[in-house]
């Protein structure tokens, strides 16, 4: 000790030391508290999903080249089996492209006039019926005719019939005909071009 230290400056430099270190270990807890609180709750979150997921997966063969499915919004779908790139996401997940489905549902707004250009079985047209209210209007354009009787279908058991029209049309910036090339085993994912 030294002389000029006096015990009593001692004693709270030690107890401010001490006071400091506590404080520091305190907060460090703090944080290791609050970063096991938030794992917690997204792993409830992520439980939660998966079992909205699981309770609304499935599907209900109708015919042999038709199923119903329910996605993650509880619209039930028209689907064709046959095809292999969009439909298992649908039936399995409940859901395309997540966060492009995100980004579309935060774009959505009442009395929107929805354009759904190319839409395969109309997941997103679905979307927009269900986001936007009764006065929104949503033209879904497919060009493919075997998939317009599903979406027909589809638009028909979600009562959607008022704001939904399903145009059998190919949208492009030029005035013509076009062929179209419907691939196999991707029913939905047909093209204008040479595949």
């Amino acid at each position: 000790m030294n002389k000029s230290t006096s015990p009593k400056k001692l004693l709270k430099s030690t107890r401010d030391k001490f006071l400091a270190d506590i404080t520091g270990e305190l907060r460090d807890v703090q944080a290791q508290l609050q970063d096991l609180q938030n794992r917690q709750l997204q792993t409830v979150a992520m439980q939660t999903e998966m079992l909205n997921r699981q309770k609304n997966s499935g599907f209900v063969q109708v015919s042999k080249n038709e199923i119903m499915t329910k996605i993650f919004s509880g619209a039930k779908m028209y689907l064709d089996p046959r095809d292999v790139g969009l439909v298992p996401h649908l039936i399995l997940d409940g859901e395309w492209e997540r966060d492009i489905t995100q980004a579309w549902l935060t774009t959505l707004k009442p009395k929107d006039v929805v354009l759904d250009i190319g839409a395969n079985f109309g997941y997103f047209g679905v979307l927009a019926s269900q986001q936007t209210n009764k006065d929104c209007r949503v033209i879904m354009f497919e060009a493919n005719p075997q998939l317009i009787p599903y979406l027909s279908k589809t638009v028909n058991v979600n009562s959607f019939n008022d704001c939904v029209t399903v145009e059998n049309l190919a949208v492009s910036d030029k005035k013509g005909k076009v062929t179209l090339n419907v691939l196999k085993d991707y029913i939905a994912s047909s093209s204008v071009k040479s595949v």
